[in-house]
């Protein structure tokens, strides 16, 4: 019974650390994001984030704005029509000019996002969306970050 147990450690720690699972669960994270946006709950979706939070190229230092901004644009009907995952890329040294080549989102970046952190991109009907997506512990993922609506 013992020895079941322990190869089912060693499995599930063998696979935690497998790039394909955290892929998925982000995926799965930005899936529950865009339900939340097209459901107009900006509370539920300002406790996904965590502050500081980069908006475009702007750091939101408190959690009260990030809320103010999620309930500002759901609550003037923000929605993402016909929603599509078009990637979900894990950073690197580049990713900050995703958001804006900036000092500011460079310094955000270095010192804010793990490398565990993945930039998930949406599409819908116009627009293209970019979620900046972290982990804090297994099945724990925040959005630290928001960019769009930029026009496809």
């Amino acid at each position: 019974m013992w020895k079941k147990t322990v190869l089912s450690l060693l499995l599930a720690l063998l696979l935690g650390g497998c790039a394909t699972l955290y892929r998925v669960d982000y995926e799965n994270k930005l899936a529950e994001v865009v339900a939340l946006i097209n459901g107009g709950k900006d509370r539920e979706l300002s406790a996904l984030c965590r502050a500081p939070f980069l908006l475009d190229g702007e750091v939101i230092l408190l959690a009260k704005d990030v809320q103010a901004f999620w309930a500002g644009i759901l609550g003037r009907g923000f929605r993402i029509e016909d929603p599509s995952l078009v990637t979900v890329r894990f950073v690197d040294g580049n990713s900050f000019r995703r958001f804006a080549d900036a000092r500011e989102v460079d310094f955000y970046f270095k010192n804010y996002v793990s490398p565990r952190a993945s930039i998930g991109i949406m599409e819908g009907r116009a627009f293209r969306l970019y979620f900046l997506l972290d982990r804090y512990s297994w099945g724990r993922i925040k959005i630290i970050g928001f960019k769009g609506p930029e026009a496809l």
